[in-house]
């Protein structure tokens, strides 16, 4: 008499979906043996089974799965690189096996919550890797001020770059008029990955800022570490409007190749070619 079977704990849970992904893979590999009156016959029914497999067990999350998220979330705040990752795993691995839109919102508000309490470094930078995945308009407001936090700029950047939602361009446009340094610099790099339009101005204003010209030899300290803070964000911008493209952008970049600071001037011929190859390759070169 065959026992009865007992409920998927999460090990298994999660080695089923990888064995699940692999048969897929091996089902249609498989077919390709069969002649050709077969092959799409048999290959369709049988990766249709085992991608609704798939798709099915994906979906399946426990109250004790939930449960296990809910306490691991407590431990989240003072993580730090060195710890067990147990609590953090839990949550990759919940993460990883829903696509239920409450859950993942349920997820990002505890998220949301956790950021704005007293948190280690460690924890900013766990939680923006899992919202640059399941991250919305949701958790947009919070990773706007981290956004001008020098130590989590970068971590609040890398969460919003895959965000597709228009609040996360703009987000990121209006903390580029509040930041400077390595913070500002991080934000054009990830605009220009976004092809953001709409920052082009800004990016063409900080390319000729005054502060870009090279400083006098009898310059104070502070005045050449300006200058150079300036260049470097100047340098930024360059490389941002040839990855977003536009007449405007190839407009300054042209510029640009004549700018009275041999380091901008450097930056901005290889530049050019990019530009070029990116209005040849969405049709708009003329």
């Amino acid at each position: 008499m065959l026992s009865q079977a007992k409920p998927f704990s999460r090990p298994v849970f999660v080695s089923t979906i990888n064995s699940c992904e692999t048969l897929l893979y091996c089902s249609w590999k498989g077919c390709t043996m069969f002649n050709t009156r077969y092959r799409y016959k048999y290959g369709f029914v049988l990766c249709f089974f085992v991608f609704n497999l798939i798709f099915f067990t994906r979906q399946h999350v426990s109250a004790e799965d939930m449960d296990r998220v809910q306490n691991s979330l407590k431990l989240i705040p003072s993580f730090r690189f060195g710890d067990s990752r147990a609590a953090l795993t839990e949550v990759e691995t919940f993460i990883r096996s829903t696509n239920d839109i409450e859950k993942r919102a349920w997820l990002e508000n505890e998220f949301v919550r956790i950021l704005n309490s007293d948190v280690t470094y460690d924890c900013i930078d766990f939680i923006c890797r899992q919202l640059r995945v399941i991250g919305t308009d949701i958790s947009i407001p919070v990773l706007e001020k981290l956004l001008l936090d020098n130590k989590t700029s970068d971590m609040a950047c890398y969460a919003l770059l895959p965000n597709s939602s228009p609040a996360a361009g703009k987000a990121l446009r209006d903390a580029l008029k509040k930041t400077t340094g390595k913070a500002r610099i991080g934000i054009i790099y990830s605009l220009g990955e976004r092809k953001d339009h709409e920052c082009v101005d800004e990016l063409v204003s900080l390319i000729f800022d005054e502060s870009t010209k090279p400083a006098p030899d009898d310059a104070k300290p502070e005045e050449m570490e300006a200058c150079k803070i300036a260049v470097e964000t100047a340098i930024a911008s360059i490389r941002a409007l040839a990855s977003i493209g536009g007449k405007q952008a190839g407009h300054a970049l042209s510029r640009a190749k004549v700018h009275e600071n041999q380091a901008v001037r450097t930056a901005a011929s290889p530049a050019f070619l990019k530009w070029a190859d990116t209005m040849v390759q969405n049709d708009n070169g003329e």
